[in-house]
């Protein structure tokens, strides 16, 4: 008796996991990137436009740390 009893609790959890794997949205895909997981070619343009404009204003910092930061946080 106490077999058949967790046969049935081995079916039942199997069959509630299947039915919530059917029920989980999928994650979703990054639409920025690439194959490769690169950014693609029209954001870094994007991200490299914005940075023009925005080195243009007074007060903000330039240099190499500066550009990466600001792309980093773009893209």
């Amino acid at each position: 008796m106490p077999l058949r009893l967790i046969a049935a609790a081995v079916a039942v959890a199997v069959l509630a996991s299947a039915a919530l794997a059917e029920t989980s949205p999928t994650p979703p895909t990054p639409q920025s990137t690439d194959d490769g997981g690169h950014s693609s070619a029209a954001a870094v343009k994007a991200c490299q436009a914005k940075w023009k404009v925005e080195k243009a204003k007074p007060g903000t910092k330039l240099g190499a740390k500066a550009f990466y930061t600001f792309m980093a946080n773009c893209l």
